[in-house]
């Protein structure tokens, strides 16, 4: 009886624990909002705030598409509660050095250590304007990670995508599929 109460206890929790899901090539629609396609099958998991993308493991590398950040919005990472309340939300028309400073802020408190930003670039977003900046990052372990953000505002939201990935390896094995993903996208 005990076993059967274990295995069931098993099964009740991992039911619960959302996982990845083979995505196949082609295109996906994002939160009703845009269109956006994989040149290769790659894994998948949606969450509220937030779709991953890994061919690896999120460990390694993932590309992260942020539900759209209306006025008032927090970029959604994890947290501490005590911590929740100093998160700089996202305002309607912030500049782009501005959206920068929020996610600087959002990845510090949320426990990672922002060790460099780059300078903002230009870009392209599906027909709109963007930017896109790259960031150098260590988890308290000290792990060297690397990202590239992109972000657009539309319709009054902000549009945020981000590659982040070790910086030994996987950065720049996975930035030209990333780039190829930030081409398809269509509004």
């Amino acid at each position: 009886m005990k076993k059967l109460f274990a295995l069931m206890s098993v099964i009740l929790v991992t039911g619960c624990i959302q996982s990845y899901q083979l995505l196949k090539s082609g295109d996906t629609k994002m939160w009703n909002s845009y269109t956006v396609a994989t040149s290769e099958n790659i894994n998948e998991l949606k969450m509220d705030n937030f779709v991953s993308w890994s061919q690896y493991g999120p460990l390694l590398e993932q590309i992260r598409f942020f539900k759209p950040l209306a006025d008032g919005d927090k970029i959604p990472f994890t947290y501490k509660d005590e911590i929740a309340a100093k998160v700089p939300p996202y305002r309607t028309g912030m500049t782009p050095e501005e959206v920068v400073e929020i996610y600087r802020s959002s990845v510090t408190l949320g426990g990672s250590i922002l060790t460099a930003v780059s300078d903002l670039e230009p870009v392209t977003v599906g027909n709109a304007q963007g930017y896109a900046f790259e960031a150098n990052l260590s988890s308290p372990k000290g792990k060297d990670f690397k990202g590239k953000v992109i972000f657009s505002e539309r319709a009054g939201k902000l549009y945020l995508i981000e590659l982040g990935a070790h910086a030994t390896h996987y950065y720049d094995s996975r930035l030209g599929f990333f780039d190829g993903v930030i081409t398809s996208i269509k509004f």
